[in-house]
């Protein structure tokens, strides 16, 4: 996190007397007079008789920090339920916290920043325009803010027209912003919010102009209070997870009680086994463990789980006390269904898209 030096600030607003208020890096707000005033009040003189200002001799009031203002919230123990996190099972009990932007289950994060900070804030009165320097040689990267997204220069396009036009208006006047960049040769709109850019250099891009949802960190008016609420939220999901005995594969599927007593014992035989990760993998997706389809991101993120799991003394035990506890049978391999339920879901569809698509073709035929 940049932090702004306030001697800079200082003699800046001395020099050139920037006018109206001005906002000092600890949040804190003069006007120019008090500003320059508290600046030669505060000035003294040395032995040698010249002018010393301590404010030169500070070197910076630091700019506050998430935790600073969101603070920290820790639950209370719980033994029920089971977390894995990437290539390890946790042991309970379980301790929820939330820490600045942060969301942690036994000091592992499982929210990680949930939002950019400080909370953006968006000028909605002022047309940000088109932005200058651009050639056809440049790149959607030239118009997007690497260290605040959601300051780039389309995103606050995006904000002003939402905020100054109709919906159906801003979506219009978004795709012209577009075309008026000189790297981009075509804009069609995919769907209503939706825009299909296809670059000069060959290169497309599929462009969400949707305005910010109420109560999004990027609506602009999203407060401190808000944040507190919307991380204590994530927490409190996390602590019913839990409490309600369900299992945890965390950026995966999270099985109720009913089936982690039901695959758990299975899951584990699985992850411990000689296979391979590729075999592992197919088995937990066909068991819904794991979710189908490709996300690198996600996909990443179990490697440790499928190559190198990491269980302990502890989670055999409560395995066996599932049993137990709830009379349910554990899975053998030989009940491993073939496909997983999202890949039956969508065959399913495919059928029916089929069916109905026939069905269309016989009625128009019968008109004909």
């Amino acid at each position: 996190m940049l932090m702004r030096p306030i001697n800079i600030v200082c003699v800046l607003a001395i020099m050139f007397g920037f006018p109206g208020s001005m906002v000092f890096a600890d949040g804190n707000t003069e006007t120019k007079s008090s500003v320059t005033q508290s600046a030669k009040g505060s000035q003294k003189s040395d032995a040698s008789g010249k002018t010393k200002n301590p404010d030169k001799e500070k070197k910076h009031i630091p700019a506050k920090k998430p935790i600073d203002v969101v603070g920290v919230k820790k639950g209370e123990p719980i033994d029920k339920g089971f977390v894995f996190y990437k290539g390890s099972y946790l042991d309970a009990p379980y301790f929820v916290t939330r820490r600045g932007l942060d969301v942690l289950i036994n000091d592992k994060v499982v929210v990680f920043q949930w939002t950019t900070w400080p909370l953006p804030r968006f000028d909605t009165k002022n047309d940000p325009g088109i932005p200058e320097g651009l050639t056809e040689k440049s790149t959607f990267k030239d118009i997007r803010d690497p260290k605040n997204p959601s300051n780039s220069h389309w995103i606050r396009k995006i904000r002003y027209l939402h905020a100054n036009y109709p919906e159906k208006v801003a979506y219009k006047k978004m795709a012209e912003y577009f075309r008026q960049l000189p790297f981009v040769k075509s804009v069609k709109e995919k769907s209503p919010g939706m825009l299909r850019l296809k670059m000069k250099n060959g290169k497309e891009k599929l462009v969400s102009v949707w305005p910010a949802r109420p109560g999004s960190p990027f609506s602009g008016n999203f407060t401190t209070e808000d944040l507190i609420k919307r991380l204590e939220g994530m927490r409190l999901r996390y602590e019913r997870h839990l409490r309600k005995g369900r299992c945890l594969f965390l950026r995966g599927i999270v099985l109720n009680q009913k089936q982690t007593a039901r695959k758990l014992k299975l899951v584990v035989k699985i992850l411990r086994s000689n296979r391979s990760p590729k075999e592992k993998r197919s088995l937990l997706q066909r068991l819904d463990v794991l979710p189908t389809g490709v996300n690198t991101g996600v996909d990443k993120e179990f490697e440790p789980l499928l190559s190198d799991f990491k269980s302990s003394a502890q989670l055999d035990k409560r395995i066996e006390a599932l049993k137990k506890t709830t009379g349910i049978e554990p899975l053998n391999f030989d009940e491993i269904p073939e496909k997983s339920t999202e890949e039956r879901l969508r065959e399913q569809e495919e059928i029916q898209r089929r069916l109905n698509e026939s069905r269309k073709a016989r009625a128009n035929k019968a008109k004909q």
